[in-house]
Formats: structure tokens, C-alpha cells, sequence
């Protein structure tokens, strides 16, 4: 299950390689203290995004037509779903319990990178390793974010 997969994530960071300082030499005058453990999220390159081919019954490929359809449903005074963009890869909007599953699944990762000091505070102003752990897990855990042309929907 997802959970399954987010929990042996974790544990698998948990127990990632760490870089630390190289060997000191202390002195009777002045002790050194070793600098902080630094735990190493690089992450591989992120998952490949879906062909719009592979999947015509996906309405909103590109950000421009779902601001399109934002802007159309707000002149009407509809209302619109703000994860409207995500749908399956037959197109059919998400339930509220897929939802549910990717809203746990970004909060994990939060936490993971809060855990480590990363990307603390508005994910407006994140980091690039941050932006880059996120977009990986978020990509590579939920296909829904792949059916698009660029990574916008996780954003």
C-alpha cells in the first residue's frame, strides 16, 4: 500500500548515508566539537512524466487550460474544485479518499524534510533540494501528478 511504501521511505532515509566531519585533533588549550550530521537527500533524476498520447481521456495536460478553466467557472460563478487538475489516467476526477492518501503523502514528506532541517517555512520560498525531494517522491508515488506536460501539478 501506499503507507507501506511511504513508512520503508522513511526508514530507508532514516538509515541514508551521512557525511561527517573528517578527524579532528584536540588540543589541552582548545577541544573541538565535530559539526553536525548532515543527512544526504540527493535523489536521482524525477520520474519521467506520462504521454498525453498514452492517455486522451486526460482533460487538463497543460497549467494554461486549467487556469482557463478556472477563469470560465469564476466569470460563471461556479464552483471549482481546487484539485480539479487530478484525475487517473482514464480521466476521471480523484476521490476525496486518493485525495486523502496524497495529502498524507506530502505531509510525510514535510515532516521528512522539516525532520532534517529542509524547507522550513512557505514552500514559496523552498529550496532547490527541497523543491527536488518533493517533486521526486510526489512524482514517482502519484501518478496523477505525471499526467501533465511539466511537474505543475505538484507544485
Amino acid at each position: 500500500t501506499e503507507t507501506t511504501h511511504l513508512r520503508e521511505l522513511t526508514t530507508k532515509l532514516a538509515n541514508a548515508a551521512v557525511s561527517q566531519p573528517a578527524p579532528f585533533q584536540t588540543s589541552a588549550l582548545q577541544t573541538q566539537q565535530p559539526a553536525p550530521l548532515i543527512l544526504n537527500l540527493s535523489m536521482p533524476n524525477l520520474p519521467g512524466m506520462a504521454k498525453q498520447a498514452d492517455h486522451p481521456n486526460v482533460k487538463i495536460w497543460e497549467q494554461t487550460e486549467w487556469k482557463r478553466k478556472v477563469e470560465r467557472c469564476r466569470n460563471k460563478g461556479e464552483h471549482l474544485d481546487k484539485l480539479g487538475f487530478l484525475t487517473d489516467s482514464n480521466g476521471i476526477e480523484i476521490s476525496k479518499a486518493r485525495v486523502k492518501q496524497i495529502t498524507e503523502g506530502a505531509k510525510m514528506l514535510w515532516n521528512e524534510m522539516k525532520q532534517h532541517s529542509i524547507a522550513l517555512g512557505k514552500w514559496k520560498k523552498k529550496t532547490n533540494q527541497a523543491k527536488a525531494f518533493f517533486m521526486h517522491h510526489m512524482l514517482k508515488d502519484f501518478i496523477e501528478f505525471q499526467l501533465a506536460d511539466t511537474d505543475w501539478k505538484v507544485e
